[in-house]
C-alpha cells in the first residue's frame, strides 16, 4: 500500500463574473471608427478626463500638468528608479512617483483602487495613459471597438463610456501643433517599459542590453524585457 502526501489546496478568490460587450454598448458609439479609448476617472477626488486606456503600456502615465491641477507638488512625489523607454530606445524622463486612489463607476457600480502613477512631462493634449498595471488592478476589460471599460463591482458589472468626441477633438488639436504630434507619435509609437533595476528579480524577467547611442560614449542601458 502506498501513502501519498497531501497536496496543499491553492486558496480560490471569489469568482469574477463574466466581462462581455453586445450591441446594447454600441448605442452612443460613433461609427465607423478605430477611435482609441479615453476615459474620465477620479483620481484622488478630482475627476479627470481624457485618460487613455493603454493595454500597451505596462505603467500608468499621470502627465504633470494634470498632476499639478489635482493640486499636489513636487514634494509629494517619491523618487523614480528611472526613466522609461519606448521599443525604439528613447527616454521619457520621469519626474518622480505618487501612488493616489482613483473611483471608477458611479452609484453602487463604483470600486476604489490605488494606482502608482509616474508622472513624467511632456507636450500632450491628454492627462494620463491608465496602463496593464491599472487595468489588472480593477481586473477589467476595455474595448476600442465598443467605447467602454468595464470592471467587476462587489454588486453587478461596473463600466465607464468612453469619450468619443472629446478623443476625436483631443486628436485634432494633437495634429495641429508639430510639438504635440512628435510627442504623441513618440508615446504611441510602442509600449512603454520600465527601467530595470541593476539587480534583476524573477519577477522584471530577463534582462537585455539595449542599443547604445554614440553619444553615450559607450553607457549601457538595461531594459526589462516582457
Amino acid at each position: 500500500m502506498s501513502i501519498g502526501i497531501p497536496q496543499k489546496r491553492r486558496k480560490v478568490s471569489a469568482q469574477i463574473p463574466t466581462i462581455g460587450f453586445s450591441d446594447e454598448d454600441l448605442t452612443n458609439v460613433l461609427y465607423p471608427h478605430s477611435d482609441p479609448l479615453f476615459m474620465t476617472m477620479k483620481i484622488s477626488g478630482t475627476d479627470v478626463w481624457r485618460i487613455l486606456v493603454d493595454d500597451g503600456s505596462s505603467v500608468d502615465i499621470l502627465y504633470y500638468h494634470a498632476f499639478k491641477k489635482i493640486g499636489f507638488a513636487d514634494r509629494h512625489l517619491a523618487p523614480s528608479p528611472g526613466p522609461i523607454y519606448v521599443v525604439n530606445y528613447i527616454e521619457v524622463p520621469v519626474v518622480g512617483t505618487i501612488k493616489l486612489p482613483i473611483v471608477l463607476g458611479s452609484g453602487d457600480r463604483n470600486v476604489t483602487q490605488f494606482i502608482n502613477w509616474l508622472v513624467i512631462k511632456g507636450p500632450t493634449h491628454y492627462n494620463g495613459i491608465f496602463g496593464r498595471e491599472g487595468i489588472a488592478t480593477f481586473r477589467g476589460v476595455a474595448s476600442f471597438m465598443y467605447q467602454a471599460f468595464k470592471f467587476p463591482t462587489p454588486n453587478i458589472i461596473g463600466v465607464v463610456e468612453g469619450k468619443q468626441k472629446a478623443t476625436r477633438e483631443c486628436h485634432l488639436a494633437t495634429f495641429k501643433s508639430d510639438e504635440h504630434r512628435e510627442h504623441h507619435e513618440l508615446v504611441m509609437s510602442g509600449s512603454l517599459i520600465k527601467l530595470a533595476d541593476s539587480t534583476p528579480s524573477g519577477s522584471q524577467g530577463k534582462r537585455v542590453k539595449a542599443k547604445t547611442d554614440p553619444s553615450d560614449k559607450g553607457k549601457k542601458k538595461w531594459m526589462a524585457q516582457h
